[in-house]
């Protein structure tokens, strides 16, 4: 189940690509035509909808600007921090102003599967690894088959959660199992 919106202006003629259980009208055969129920098949995700909108209250109280630039500042110290160390390497715009807050690393001599496990295991601490959806951009910076680690530092994220990410990326280079990368 996800969520999100369509906007589906008037000289728009679409049909609806799923039919069945709307909530209402459930006595029609198929679909109902009248808008919004045409594109609405299936339970709605409450759950998610309900994220969705305090999401948004979130971001309209803070600001997208204050929230980018927290997130930045966080991003900034990895990067910092990691660029000073030979074992990393770090993927993706030098420049500040042209990323977003992920930084996307291989550690050298080891995998980035074994990164994430042992960041997860021995430092509580929760990457993704692999090719993040995206094998011709891994093919495109020489990481593919194997991909990096992601670290996402998020609007919650703190300077200690940024210093203890430092020093279990420091601990993976020195202790994590070993693997041959590629």
């Amino acid at each position: 189940p996800g969520t999100g919106g369509l906007y589906i202006g008037p000289r728009a003629s679409l049909a609806p690509w799923r039919e069945g259980g709307t909530g209402v009208f459930s006595e029609l055969p198929l679909q109902p035509e009248e808008f919004p129920y045409a594109f609405e098949a299936g339970s709605p995700n409450v759950l998610g909808l309900a994220g969705l909108r305090e999401s948004v209250r979130f971001i309209l109280q803070y600001g997208v600007n204050w929230v980018r630039t927290h997130e930045l500042s966080m991003a900034a110290r990895l990067l910092q921090a990691l660029r000073e160390d030979d074992r990393f390497t770090v993927y993706g715009p030098s420049r500040l102003e042209e990323r977003i807050a992920v930084v996307s690393i291989t550690v050298e001599g080891t995998a980035p599967e074994h990164v994430a496990a042992w960041l997860n295991e021995r430092h509580r601490i929760a990457v993704r690894a692999g090719l993040h959806c995206a094998p011709g951009a891994h093919r495109l910076i020489g990481t593919f088959p194997d991909g990096t680690v992601r670290i996402s530092p998020g609007y919650f994220t703190t300077e200690a959660d940024i210093e203890w990410c430092l020093e279990a990326l420091q601990d993976a280079a020195a202790e994590a199992p070993q693997a041959v990368v590629g």
